[in-house]
């Protein structure tokens, strides 16, 4: 879905895409080791049981809270007594958190390259770790190689420690790719994304989301669920750039001998009508063929 048919003139100029972070779960899948030392009191799959009691205890939706590693999880936790989110940390948030069954926990994310460490303590000593990292799906590399060739490249924005600033980060990493005289579009999903995607070029929904609060207003295209579709409309919105160009050529080309050849050759009225009606019709076939679908494929 095009929101604003001139997105096409921008995507066919388009050299940065800038991926939300918040989005790499539409392009591959999170996979996460447990670490319970043995000085730590928890046994093993207690710190999931963990993470799986406070998403219980805000009720949220388990595919997609914490990364979605708790989808395919035994429902199993603990009874929360009490919960308190902290973001007085510059680099992460952290929940403090404790359970009826006496264990309590600081919970703290952070970046770890490109993965995420989440971390148990106490206040006597740590309790253990889980390490999560992304998978992407073989798709995606595809998709990246073939923007790739269209000279467009790709950088992830973003982090998921949950900083207060993150808005503003996402929106800092647009304008200072704008700055460098670079075109670009960003790839969003979340709350956090909506300054960034406000101020890209283009703004690119991969899919509607339910209420329509960022799909519906602040998307320029939205990719309904494919991927793939990214890559073909860039190269769609080149053809369809080069052909008005063509046209343009043809149009303007053609009327001037024509207008010459009205002076010097005896042409009757019928086949003046004929010439003079040809370019424009030439013009528009040539656009109608640009805009095919077929022609878009990689």
């Amino acid at each position: 879905h095009i929101a604003d048919i001139r997105a096409l003139k921008t995507l066919s100029d388009l050299s940065t895409v800038l991926i939300s972070i918040d989005a790499l779960h539409y392009f591959g899948n999170y996979t996460f080791s447990e670490i319970v030392p043995s000085e730590s009191p928890l046994e093993a799959d207690d710190l999931i049981c963990m993470l799986s009691s406070v998403a219980e205890y805000l009720k949220a939706d388990r595919t997609i809270v914490f990364w979605g590693i708790l989808e395919n999880e035994p429902l199993k936790s603990w009874s929360v007594d009490r919960l308190q989110v902290n973001y007085d940390q510059p680099n992460c948030c952290s929940y403090d958190v404790g359970f009826s069954n006496g264990h309590s926990a600081r919970i703290q994310f952070f970046m770890d390259g490109d993965d995420i460490s989440i971390r148990f303590d106490n206040q006597s000593a740590p309790l253990g770790s889980i390490h999560i990292c992304w998978v992407p799906d073989p798709v995606y590399g595809q998709i990246v190689k073939q923007l790739a060739s269209l000279n467009i490249t790709v950088q992830i924005v973003g982090s998921h420690t949950g900083r207060m600033q993150e808005p503003q980060d996402r929106l800092s990493a647009v304008t200072r790719v704008r700055k460098s005289g670079q075109v670009v579009a960003y790839l969003g999903n979340i709350i956090d994304d909506i300054p960034a995607m406000a101020s890209a070029d283009v703004a690119i929904g991969f899919e509607e989301d339910p209420q329509g609060f960022i799909s519906k207003a602040v998307c320029d295209v939205i990719l309904a669920g494919d991927l793939n579709w990214l890559p073909r409309l860039i190269a769609l919105g080149r053809r369809f750039e080069h052909s008005a160009q063509a046209n343009t050529n043809i149009i303007v080309g053609s009327s001037v001998l024509l207008t010459i050849a009205s002076f010097v050759s005896a042409l009757n009225p019928l086949q003046l009508i004929i010439l003079f009606n040809a370019p424009p019709v030439i013009a528009e076939l040539n656009t109608i063929r640009s805009l095919n679908s077929n022609c878009s494929r990689l």
